[in-house]
């Protein structure tokens, strides 16, 4: 029976298929062209925003907590097929095609995303804590219409901003986004178009930065994903999945069939359970305020370690974020929270260094460790960026400076985009490449070669353009699939939108602040900058220094506008919204660009998921913040008192007795392990002993950022990621082919359960409802809802 494709929002001229770039796993021509006409279908983005709603009202609760945000594309990605997969099962609904699983997940992530771009982790929280503890010059409250404008005119700007960056990021440079290269490849295996290599590795995920264990990006995959994907789906070039068992009456396919409904039954049980699971335990200690934070150590005697968050809180949520980010991330943060409030809260407590109240944020102990957090992240920020900008300096140079062509010249700065984090130990690749090329070629063909490779890859390369002899004026071509098929965005369309949104921002932010209008302009511009180098770091160590770059921008904003601290939390704003928009798109691009989609298809379904996440973001902030207090307890909102102390610290503030010092030590100690880091990684011919010596030793190293984020946030929200981590390793090996088959779905559940009952529970608190007990309860130190 012909394929017949859904109701769609996009429906170009059927056309040949266009050459395959050496990056691409799925060869364009085996895309039919009603596939490729129908990708942006209108069940495409519908469950994409259905699936990104739920994380973005997770992650609204999440973000507040810990400034912590997931972009769970891999899950958008295996939840979407799973749902096509049930509904053909069950009503004959037509399966979901590859091209519209990346739309899916697309959509997801851009709505996702939306409480990080949009500031409410720690923007929209440090202006509440600025009225509250009457700061001069803090901003009046925004009202719901406000916000709504605010998340908009953040979140779209970005999203103009990464459609110029994909020829250079994607098809020149070749950078890895580790992140996205395994969410193609999973959708590759889902959809049977390749085979999956077997499992290596333990799980790890990289962690995208401070505010960003705001979003641990998937950094390299967990092994469990290549489970997932190869149990859901066989191998085109094996034509079937071997069948369990000969069934009597049956034929192959049919018992393929079964087979697979009855692997995806066991998912959904699985995800359904653990949903349910961390559900029922927010709901009871929602009502039980105790077991929200068991204050173990003052039940001991020891009612500093309880002051300082050394409690123990029984949350499923963030046991599965343990077992996605895997034991090196949390080992790191672990670190942190024992360097933090182990060793330096008690040492500051004893000394006399803070002159409040021990717990609290802005004059206590815990203000004073902030400090030394953000020295630490801001240390590994800087050679994030710094390195990322030092390269990028250098292929502009070798661009415009030399005789070499621009796309040989790229390439050899960072290795083709094959980033020193995205070795294979790392995990990030799930899928054999045998049927790629050698990444070190270089992506170029010039007139001559138009009809070069097999199947339109780059026609061979003249030695004399490889060693850089050819004179430059000679054009090269950068392999474009999207653009020969006319799929790409058009120039004007991005043009005018990134126009429109600069000053649609300028003039939203003028107008909510009250501030001139160069000053929110200037933001913009400065954003636009420092976009392109976090979305490069992005491609290259899977890490989006977010919160880096906010930082910086506000160090120069204090320049701009000096003494105002709100506009300088705005500035930061901006760039935070700006980096993370587009790299996220970036990310999303090339998993788009190795399956073949269309550019066109993957920018109007981020658009259509940031609107959405607009809208989500913004009631569930509202209704949590309506129920809790911002500082409180249940919403401490860490992110926020580091965006205020930054904003606080450029504008001229005192900074508290030996802060200084120590934030000055613990900076230079990150500064250091980065910089080693980063050197160590990268391996040259004929390199010296001790050179390959230490980059062994740097390999145990612990993740600067994930330090920092531990030194910041409580350590109760620590201990029980470390838990996560210790049962996933201890499910990996004891029963490996269960937790690559499941475990993914198992620690989603966890993170999905509580957070949409977060939102729940927020709206009983709010209409009135009240603690079953407050028995074992220590007050604020525990629940604000108890005496």
């Amino acid at each position: 029976m012909p394929h017949v494709p859904g109701p769609s929002l996009e429906q170009p001229p059927a056309k040949a298929p266009p050459p395959r770039h050496p990056d691409m796993i799925v060869d364009p021509a085996c895309i039919t062209p009603e596939d490729r006409a129908g990708q942006l279908s209108v069940r495409a983005v519908l469950v994409g925003s259905v699936i990104g709603s739920m994380l973005c009202a997770s992650n609204a609760f999440f973000a507040l907590q810990t400034g912590w945000v997931t972009m769970a594309s891999l899950q958008a990605a295996v939840v979407g097929f799973g749902v096509f997969r049930v509904a053909h099962s069950s009503c004959g609904c037509r399966r979901l095609t590859m091209l519209e699983n990346v739309v899916v997940q697309t959509t997801s992530v851009a709505a996702s995303t939306l409480p990080l771009a949009a500031g409410f982790a720690g923007i929209i929280p440090a202006f509440e804590l600025m009225r509250k503890e009457g700061h001069p010059g803090a901003p009046p409250e925004l009202s719901m219409a406000s916000l709504f404008l605010w998340a908009a005119v953040l979140s779209l700007f970005g999203v103009f901003l990464a459609v110029p960056l994909r020829r250079d990021a994607i098809l020149v440079e070749r950078l890895k986004f580790p992140s996205g290269t395994a969410t193609a490849e999973v959708i590759a295996v889902l959809h049977r178009v390749a085979a999956p290599s077997p499992p290596s590795g333990t799980p790890a995920i990289g962690l995208s930065d401070a505010s960003q264990l705001e979003q641990p990006q998937a950094g390299a995959v967990p092994a469990a994903a290549a489970g997932e994907a190869a149990a859901a789906g066989s191998a085109k070039v094996s034509g079937r999945d071997a069948p369990a068992a000969e069934e009597p009456g049956m034929s192959v396919a049919e018992q393929d069939e079964a087979s697979e409904d009855a692997a995806w039954t066991q998912r959904w049980r699985v995800l359904g359970f653990t949903m349910l699971a961390a559900a029922a335990v927010s709901v009871v200690t929602e009502f039980v305020p105790v077991l929200h934070s068991l204050p173990v150590f003052q039940w001991m005697g020891v009612p500093l370690a309880t002051a300082v968050g050394w409690t123990i809180t029984p949350s499923l949520s963030y046991v599965g974020q343990g077992m996605i980010m895997g034991p090196r991330t949390t080992a790191s943060m672990l670190l942190g929270s024992v360097l933090a409030w182990a060793v330096m809260a008690p040492v500051a407590q004893a000394a006399g260094w803070s002159s409040g109240p021990v717990g609290g944020a802005e004059h206590g102990v815990k203000g004073w460790v902030t400090w030394l957090a953000l020295a630490v992240m801001l240390g590994d920020s800087v050679v994030i960026i710094g390195s990322t900008f030092w390269r990028l300096v250098g292929s502009l140079r070798a661009k415009y400076g030399s005789r070499m062509p621009s796309a040989v010249c790229c390439r050899g700065l960072c290795g083709a985009g094959q980033a020193p984090s995205s070795t294979p130990q790392e995990g990030a690749s799930l899928i054999p490449r045998s049927h790629s090329s050698d990444p070190a070629s270089p992506l170029v063909r010039g007139e001559a070669g138009a009809g070069g490779a097999a199947g339109g890859v780059a026609a061979a390369v003249d030695p004399a353009v490889a060693e850089g002899t050819l004179p430059s004026s000679l054009e090269l071509q950068v392999l474009d699939p999207a653009e020969e098929a006319g799929e790409n965005v058009p120039t004007m369309f991005w043009v005018v939108g990134l126009a429109l949104g600069t000053a649609a921002c300028a003039v939203a932010l003028s107008v909510m602040f009250n501030s001139p209008i160069y000053e929110p302009l200037v933001a913009v511009m400065l954003s636009c900058l420092v976009a392109v180098v976090a979305a490069r770091a992005l491609g290259e160590t899977d890490l989006n220094p977010v919160s880096g770059v906010g930082k910086l921008s506000q160090l120069f904003f204090a320049a701009v506008a000096p003494g105002n601290v709100t506009s300088n939390i705005v500035a930061g704003a901006v760039s935070e919204a700006g980096a993370q928009q587009a790299g996220d798109l970036l990310q999303d691009l090339k998993t788009g660009h190795m399956l073949g989609a269309s550019p066109r298809a993957q920018f109007f379904a981020q658009i259509a998921g940031s609107l959405v996440g607009v809208v989500v973001s913004v009631v569930a902030y509202k209704l949590l913040t309506l129920a809790y207090p911002v500082g409180g307890p249940e919403l401490p909102a860490p992110t926020a008192r580091v965006w205020l102390g930054m904003a606080e610290l450029v504008n001229g503030q005192q900074l508290p007795p030996y802060a200084g010092l120590f934030a000055g030590l613990f900076g230079a100690a990150a500064l250091l392990v980065s910089v080693l880091k980063a050197w160590a990684g990268r391996p040259e011919p004929g390199e010296a002993a001790w050179r390959r010596t230490l980059r062994g030793a740097m390999a145990w190293a612990p993740s600067v950022m994930a330090v920092g984020v531990g030194m910041y946030i409580a350590p109760n929200w620590v201990l029980p990621r470390c838990a996560g981590s210790l049962l996933q390793v201890v499910w990996k090996r004891t029963n490996s082919a269960g937790h690559d088959r499941l475990m993914l779905l198992a620690a989603s559940g966890f993170v999905l359960g509580e957070g949409l009952m977060s939102i729940a529970n927020a709206g009983l608190r709010a209409g009135g409802a009240e603690p079953w007990t407050c028995d074992g309860c220590v007050g604020e130190l525990a629940c604000s809802g108890c005496p």
